[in-house]
């Protein structure tokens, strides 16, 4: 099924456009999150996360937790049902691909607003290592689905088992998904960068 639609450069500049607001909201309301929450506890070694606070309450928890799960499975959802529709035209974007949008730019404006109100994301109940293993691990499906077209190491091709192979591009797209909002989730939005 084709859809008429806008072009990828249009959507392109709307995405720039919707990254420059959010920065300009982030940098007006830092002023207050550094008065509700800083100076950060200090950094009692190399297992732990410096942007996150002493202690938490329920309802943080559940805002993080809650915005992460409803992320993941609404990015899941969308990517699904968009899969079978084609672009109407070379370079275009299909619904979905505003759908998936909107609902992005969503989630990044509910988690600045959590961020604001509670600060912690997941880096308060799980360990500091699962956010870098989970991109660690991104990384290491596109090089290996990669291999074929432009090799490993040098730019050397090989074949790389088949199946293995087939099963993760078959799946790379979920996990990479599970791997971009987890770890969006974990982190606070402070642009501030100092714990």
């Amino acid at each position: 099924m084709r859809e008429k639609n806008i072009q990828a450069n249009q959507l392109f500049w709307l995405s720039i456009l919707s990254f420059t607001i959010v920065s300009i909201i982030m940098a007006l309301l830092a002023p207050t999150l550094v008065q509700r929450f800083y100076p950060l506890p200090p950094d009692p070694g190399a297992a732990w996360y410096g942007w996150q606070l002493t202690s938490t309450t329920a309802a943080a928890r559940i805002s993080y937790w809650l915005g992460f799960a409803l992320h993941f499975l609404t990015v899941i959802y969308l990517a699904y049902r968009g899969k079978s529709v084609k672009p109407g035209k070379k370079g275009g974007v299909t619904r979905y691909n505003l759908i998936m949008f909107a609902v992005n730019l969503g989630f990044v404006l509910l988690h600045l607003l959590q961020t604001y109100v509670w600060y912690d994301g997941l880096a308060r109940d799980v360990p500091i290592w699962t956010s870098q293993g989970s991109v660690i691990v991104m990384l290491i499906l596109v090089l290996y689905m990669m291999i074929p077209q432009r090799g490993l190491f040098w730019g050397r091709k090989f074949s790389p088992p088949q199946r293995m192979l087939k099963f993760i591009n078959t799946w790379h797209g979920p996990y990479i998904a599970l791997a971009l909002v987890y770890t969006f989730w974990f982190h606070p939005m402070d642009e501030l960068g100092t714990a």
